[in-house]
């Protein structure tokens, strides 16, 4: 019979090992595209302006806001600003 000692000891093991892949994973991935990588952890914002600018003239943006009790959806089109309000 295996004590519950033994099995907390496996199952640590185990975790570790699990950690151990994971991270290799996570370098090998890196490694093979870096531009994934670089655009994942880049936390650079763009102004709405620059987002505008980048619509082309059959495309519209869309923000949602999400408070307690209401939803505020932005819509952007062709220059037009026009924000709403649902109760949710």
């Amino acid at each position: 019979m295996i004590s519950d000692s033994s099995r907390l000891v496996n199952s640590l093991n185990q975790q570790f090992d699990l950690a151990i892949e994971q991270q290799q994973l996570i370098e090998a991935l890196e490694s093979k595209f870096p531009k994934y990588y670089r655009l994942k952890y880049d936390h650079q914002i763009i102004t709405i302006a620059d987002l505008q600018q980048s619509l082309q003239p059959d495309e519209a943006m869309i923000l949602l806001f999400l408070l307690v009790g209401v939803m505020l959806p932005l819509f952007d089109w062709k220059g037009t600003q026009r924000l709403s309000s649902i109760p949710i």
